[in-house]
């Protein structure tokens, strides 16, 4: 990436932070002139486009970054993000899956499993997953939020009491 590039990069990423989509979606412009883009940029202009509610849009260009980049974990979960935004649960259920496939250890993609079992009302299933972002500490209140979601999703009785155990737990006891 040359240094005019380099910069451009910085102010997308500003706007972006800033939420200033339109500006984003101008810089982009602005770059992909004489220009094939990277990953990177694909990645920036499908936060811009989802900051609008392009989501189809947005999508595309999750898409090309998988593409240029598939290697990179977070292009995938954004395009999986979108999915949902769109209500796309099984679609983004299959793309999770395979993510977790490769590492079971994704919390990030564990939590939107959970997320996406939750919408389809699969709430057992997503318990698996929640119990796992339990298990690795450092996302509980991702847990939490969750279990709060099923909390206010069902009125099954039996996943009901099999959550309020885990919420009544002491917090060491949830980690045992």
């Amino acid at each position: 990436m040359s240094v005019e590039q380099t910069d451009l990069y910085k102010k997308l990423k500003q706007a972006v932070d800033a939420e200033q989509y339109q500006e984003v979606l101008k810089l982009n412009d602005q770059f992909w002139k004489g220009s094939d883009g990277d990953d990177s940029f694909y990645s920036l202009r499908g936060w811009a486009l989802v900051g609008i509610e392009s989501y189809e849009k947005a999508l595309s260009c999750f898409a090309k970054a998988m593409f240029l980049a598939p290697e990179v974990r977070i292009h995938h979960l954004d395009y999986i993000s979108v999915l949902g935004r769109l209500g796309r649960y099984e679609e983004a259920l299959s793309s999770l899956n395979e993510l977790i496939a490769q590492d079971s250890k994704d919390y990030s993609a564990l939590s939107q499993r959970a997320g996406a079992l939750l919408k389809l009302e699969r709430y057992q299933e997503s318990l698996t997953d929640i119990e796992q972002l339990f298990l690795a500490r450092s996302h509980l209140p991702m847990a939490m939020n969750l279990l709060d979601q099923i909390v206010a999703s069902t009125s099954d009785p039996k996943i009901l009491d099999f959550v309020q155990k885990i919420m009544d737990l002491p917090i060491q006891q949830r980690l045992a």
